[in-house]
């Protein structure tokens, strides 16, 4: 089932097609591991650049670690479809790819005009806050 940008066929991406362009396709192609992941979409470390995130995701411990944007994404999609909740609708999660142009892809902000794909330099700490991490607890296999 494609979820497209036409915002009265809910859920749906915000209309913007950058991370659709061939120049993205190692990211925006990522294919996730089949299997149960447990995330966290209360969001931490906001107002901090990307790695002093990575820095206070480490201190964490081994069992924490950023989600991938697209996992974040499928996730927030799936569980408006069964409930209709939105999740990420007053934040975004701050991923772990890098788009063509250096900055790092973000995922969130899922109003009703979409879920809203964007990137931002991993140096800066701004978005009012609102960038933060989602992180994901990996399981002991």
């Amino acid at each position: 089932d494609q979820i497209g940008t036409n915002r009265s066929h809910q859920p749906c991406f915000y209309n913007n097609d950058w991370w659709l362009q061939e120049k993205e396709n190692e990211w925006a192609n990522f294919k996730p591991e089949s299997g149960y992941y447990l995330i966290d979409f209360n969001g931490r470390f906001g107002s901090t650049a990307w790695k002093k995130q990575e820095k206070k995701i480490a201190e964490l411990g081994h069992q924490f670690e950023r989600a991938h944007e697209t996992v974040v994404a499928e996730a927030i999609l799936s569980v408006f479809k069964t409930t209709r909740e939105r999740l990420l609708e007053d934040g975004y999660h701050w991923g772990k790819s890098l788009g063509s142009v250096g900055s790092r892809v973000f995922v969130g902000g899922f109003g009703r005009g979409g879920l809203y794909v964007g990137n931002y330099l991993p140096g800066w700490g701004g978005y009012d806050g609102l960038l933060r991490v989602c992180l994901l607890r990996k399981f002991n296999a």
